[in-house]
């Protein structure tokens, strides 16, 4: 082996170290690439750097699919009146997905209200309670979105 072959395998040993990384891989690496010609070291670094990335693609696969379930899950809504301790569920559902606050008013939208010529008004959408609540929906963390209400707000509404 000339030196100019040798200085490949260094090489390609370096890069295969720095991608996988760890002492038992050294020690493995640097007998293999003594005792192989540079085309068969090639062929080795390549099996072994697609077996490390098929790995890591069946990894994010697995995590995307996960990911996707959980956006498909149904989230229902509840409207929780402070006085008296109550909570009323509302006649719609969402999927995960579509969860935000623009979907939840353009929802609410649509519910039936005393005045006819009205638009509704609910300030427990602008709490911090409610915020945290969505934030938990979207994360995945419950799959219950309460809306905070008081028994005046909640007389607007035909339920």
């Amino acid at each position: 082996m000339n030196l100019c072959e040798k200085k490949v395998l260094d090489i390609f040993k370096y890069l295969f170290l720095a991608q996988c990384g760890g002492a038992y891989l050294e020690i493995v690496c640097s007998t293999i690439f003594l005792k192989m010609n540079i085309l068969e070291t090639v062929g080795y670094v390549s099996d072994m750097v697609g077996t490390i990335g098929g790995i890591v693609s069946a990894v994010g696969i697995i995590k995307l699919l996960a990911q996707k379930k959980r956006e498909e899950q149904i989230v229902s809504v509840f409207f929780c009146v402070a006085e008296g301790n109550k909570t009323i569920f509302l006649p719609f559902e969402i999927v995960r997905r579509d969860v935000s606050r623009a979907e939840i008013l353009g929802r609410m939208g649509m519910l039936p209200i005393q005045e006819k010529s009205g638009r509704f008004v609910v300030r427990g959408l602008l709490t911090p309670e409610f915020f945290k609540n969505l934030n938990e929906v979207r994360e995945g963390k419950t799959s219950v979105l309460h809306i905070p209400i008081t028994q005046k707000e909640l007389e607007q509404f035909v339920l």
